[in-house]
């Protein structure tokens, strides 16, 4: 059976009009919840965005909210026959929780990024090389390397990783200069995502 819900806005409405007939405080698996009886049937009380029916944790806190937001302090009936403690609002912290616990990862991730990427450019300003040259470098990577500062030179053979075959990548650099073979522009697995050299210098002329 459909459970009818009315929300905040309506039960303000309903109660100024002097439509509900009573209120029952109703005990539910994980909180309280709230029944407002009209000419028309009843009506449980819904979660402002979910529009689900809304459910306390804390009885004081249910009662609280029908006399700050409703003006309402007297009730026709508690029941708590079908109250437990433990329900679905348990579930919806725990989501919570993870997702608090992933922003903090992000946000401590992007911090070391930006440590690495300010690190880069103080020693490109200071006119310090990296050279990968003798030490048969591999990138783990996908996606964009950005470097606005660095004169970028590849040398000899250049391809994907044989465990990362769709390793295609865009390289923004102040200036790129290729030598040798030059593959790193030929390989066929970057087809549908192709490997992509950007000179900076080149796009502010």
């Amino acid at each position: 059976m459909a459970i009818n819900t009315i929300d905040t806005a309506m039960a303000k409405k309903l109660v100024l009009a002097r439509s509900v007939k009573y209120v029952t405080i109703v005990g539910r698996p994980g909180g309280w919840s709230v029944i407002f009886k009209l000419n028309v049937g009843e009506r449980w009380l819904a979660a402002q965005r979910s529009k689900l029916v809304r459910i306390w944790r804390s009885l004081d806190r249910c009662v609280a909210f029908m006399k700050g937001e409703l003006g309402l302090a007297r009730f026709s009936a508690l029941d708590a026959s079908q109250y437990s403690p433990d329900g679905p609002t348990q579930r919806v912290r725990t989501d919570a929780a993870e997702r608090m616990r992933h922003a903090h990862e992000a946000a401590a991730h992007d911090l070391w990024f930006r440590e690495q990427v300010s690190e880069g450019v103080r020693d490109l300003d200071a006119g310090h090389v990296t050279s990968e040259e003798a030490h048969d470098p591999i990138w783990d990577l996908s996606g964009i390397v950005y470097l606005p500062h660095a004169l970028f030179q590849i040398k000899g053979l250049v391809s994907p990783a044989s465990n990362a075959p769709n390793a295609c990548f865009t390289l923004v650099a102040y200036d790129n200069a290729i030598s040798g073979t030059g593959q790193i522009l030929a390989e066929p697995a970057c087809t549908n995502a192709p490997t992509t050299l950007v000179p900076i210098s080149r796009l502010v002329q």
